[in-house]
């Protein structure tokens, strides 16, 4: 987690977050976030940022759309990930009921979406059993998860079942 002023000036870096990206707090402190990182202007992200302030709301930041605020490789070797993928909130920071700044939470979930790409992968496998421990392994892991539709139009009946 990190957190800003209205200015967009860092205030505080967790120690998660300094080993994530490798910048220490002491550097990244009194630092504009989007001095840190200035793709985040070109991706909308500042400008989520600015709104939070001015208006008192919370953004999320899902994954399947934003992939990440803070580019950083994923902390775990990831086959198909080349950067972490983060789920992002973006809360305002509040004294005596004026927003002060920005609190922005981030959660890496590389390893959970590197595990149900590779859990989608198996049930597109043409060996049934393969289909079938990809198929039981989501049904458990995630009883309501819309990755099993795929298992649907199977052709093996043990799938459809």
């Amino acid at each position: 987690m990190f957190t800003t002023d209205r200015e967009l000036v860092v205030t505080s870096w967790d120690d998660w977050i300094a080993e994530a990206t490798g910048i220490p707090a002491r550097d990244a402190r009194g630092q504009r976030v989007d001095l840190l990182y200035p793709q985040l202007g070109a991706r909308g992200l500042t400008a989520r940022m600015r709104r939070v302030i001015r208006q008192g709301i919370f953004e999320v930041l899902a994954p399947a759309f934003h992939k990440y605020v803070i580019p950083c490789a994923p902390r775990v070797a990831s086959a198909h990930f080349d950067r972490m993928r983060q789920f992002v909130t973006i809360s305002p920071l509040r004294e005596g009921g004026e927003v002060i700044g920005v609190s922005v939470a981030i959660e890496d979930v590389t390893p959970r979406l590197e595990r149900e790409r590779m859990l989608l992968l198996q049930l597109r496998a043409s060996d049934e059993n393969v289909r079938l421990e990809a198929a039981s392994t989501l049904a458990v892991s995630h009883p309501d998860a819309t990755v099993l539709s795929e298992s649907v139009g199977d052709s093996s009946w043990r799938l459809r079942g």
